[in-house]
């Protein structure tokens, strides 16, 4: 059985696409300051908001064969997706040399381990207002 339910429930929702792990946001301080931006308290907060996948999906250090095909049929079934890293962003086209960008259909959101250094330059409270305009924008919030 797959890790992932493919089947896109009717509840609108939006796709967070993040770099590698098998449970994307699930337990990090990457996934708590994550959170924090979505502004949701825990991790079945962020699921009910949002379908969470990761470009690499690693078990015990490998990567899962036909992962990046589900990855692209996850995205090609909602509406608006947000690609979280630099990784994720270039594995689908949609890089920006700024630190949050957004379109019609797609957000770009640095990477919330801490070592991106352009982090250093905007606050997360920044950022959650930043998320929270894009979500307003798009219809979730």
């Amino acid at each position: 059985m797959s890790y992932f339910k493919y089947n896109i429930d009717s509840r609108p929702k939006f796709l967070i696409v993040g770099e590698a792990g098998e449970r994307p946001f699930e337990d990090s301080a990457s996934g708590t300051r994550l959170r924090a931006w979505f502004d949701v308290a825990d991790y079945a907060g962020l699921k009910s908001i949002a379908h969470l996948t990761n470009v690499y999906r690693c078990k015990d250090g490998a990567t899962t064969p036909g992962h990046a095909r589900h990855v692209q049929s996850m995205i090609d079934s909602v509406k608006h997706v947000v690609l979280v890293g630099r990784v994720a962003q270039l594995k689908y086209g949609r890089h920006h040399p700024t630190v949050m960008w957004s379109d019609d259909r797609y957000m770009g959101l640095p990477h919330p381990s801490g070592l991106n250094r352009q982090l250093n330059s905007i606050t997360d409270e920044q950022i959650r207002d930043y998320v929270d305009g894009v979500l307003r924008l798009w219809g979730y919030r």
